[in-house]
């Protein structure tokens, strides 16, 4: 266990000894595939499953509920912003947060929108236990070096499979395809591994005696960056355009990412324009695969001009891509024009909201 932290128990030992006291808890998962459950044989061999039901089974008969806000192919970035609406709200007990293998390569803003994540759980919910959880791709390419940083800046226990499986193979106990069923997503066997290591989390946690008059303290000083911890989405659901144009209601998206609008090919194609007061914009929309891989022509401020291809080529799939629009230091009111380019007549394009955030 010497690649796993479990220096920073006490937010977590104080909600199992909640739990044993006979206060019913909620446990959530945050995070891309392997948390929505991609891959096992059966939906009850994913690791979050398993974790819920093993959980259930340590606290019998305290109540525990569950909550999974995972979406495929997403990271840290879209999960900065959606994690108010699709987990925060319910306030759970324990969030497990799984974003490594999908913040890849890790970069200089992927560490800003992971240290977002954890910065905003706390602000919203500071007696919250988070459980930092990395996971890998087959070649190791993981960001679980700088969130290993953040977990430590924040005094967060880690779960480190990655390290974890990497020393199994080196000695021999399983090879990657005993326990994985492609690049990145565990089989039942790989599930199973994770749901063990937060079980032994658990376990030493409520062994674990909290000092007297703990408290947790924030740090009031900042890694790398929290400029996106209040973030949300901006989409039908909370949003009205000031004017929507050639564009039309369309839930066309996946899990929650779904209240958008889209655009077809049409004679005089007309712009759907937002207007935003924000720092930091991100344009989220639908990346394709098949025929319907339009262009948008995306003005910013009636100057600023871009393009967005939603194509993805011989892709595995469609999915939810995000495009920075524009990051400043100031807050300030923008307007955000968007339409569909000239081209096929299947191309469409699907914006599913805008990543908007102001800290």
């Amino acid at each position: 266990m010497k690649y796993h932290y479990y220096d920073y128990t006490e937010k977590l030992s104080l909600v199992l000894q909640k739990a044993r006291n006979g206060q019913s808890i909620t446990i959530g998962f945050l995070g891309g595939s392997i948390t929505q459950g991609c891959n096992p044989s059966v939906p009850e061999n994913a690791y979050a499953v398993r974790t819920y039901n093993w959980l259930k089974e340590f606290l019998t008969p305290t109540k525990v509920k569950y909550i999974n806000a995972g979406i495929g192919a997403t990271g840290s970035l879209i999960g900065v912003h959606r994690m108010v609406e699709d987990l925060l709200q319910y306030k759970p007990d324990i969030i497990v947060v799984e974003f490594a293998a999908n913040d890849v390569p890790p970069t200089d803003g992927s560490k800003k929108s992971y240290e977002s994540v954890i910065r905003g759980i706390i602000e919203h919910l500071p007696e919250t236990a988070i459980i930092e959880l990395m996971m890998t791709l087959e070649d190791g390419t993981s960001a679980y070096a700088q969130q290993t940083q953040i977990g430590h800046h924040y005094k967060v226990p880690m779960i480190n499979y990655r390290q974890e499986i990497l020393e199994g193979m080196a000695v021999g106990e399983y090879t990657w395809q005993d326990i994985e069923t492609d690049e990145v997503h565990p089989n039942d066997r790989g599930h199973k591994i994770v749901a063990d290591l937060l079980a032994n989390l658990f376990e030493v946690a409520a062994k674990n005696k909290v000092p007297a008059g703990y408290h947790y303290e924030m740090p009031e000083e900042v890694l790398f960056s929290k400029k996106y911890s209040d973030g949300i989405i901006l989409n039908r659901n909370n949003y009205k355009p000031l004017y929507t144009g050639s564009f039309y209601p369309c839930d066309d998206g996946f899990k929650s990412l779904c209240a958008g609008w889209k655009a077809e090919q049409c004679e005089n194609n007309k712009a759907l324009v937002c207007k935003v007061a924000a720092k930091n914009i991100h344009l989220l929309y639908r990346k394709n695969v098949g025929e319907q891989m339009g262009i948008a022509e995306i003005t910013i401020d009636y100057d600023k001009k871009l393009e967005v291809d939603s194509s993805f080529t011989n892709g595995w799939g469609d999915y939810a891509e995000v495009f920075m629009l524009l990051e400043e230091e100031e807050c300030k009111e923008h307007i955000i024009e968007i339409k569909l380019k000239e081209g096929k007549e299947t191309d469409t394009f699907t914006v599913l909201g805008l990543l908007v955030s102001k800290a």
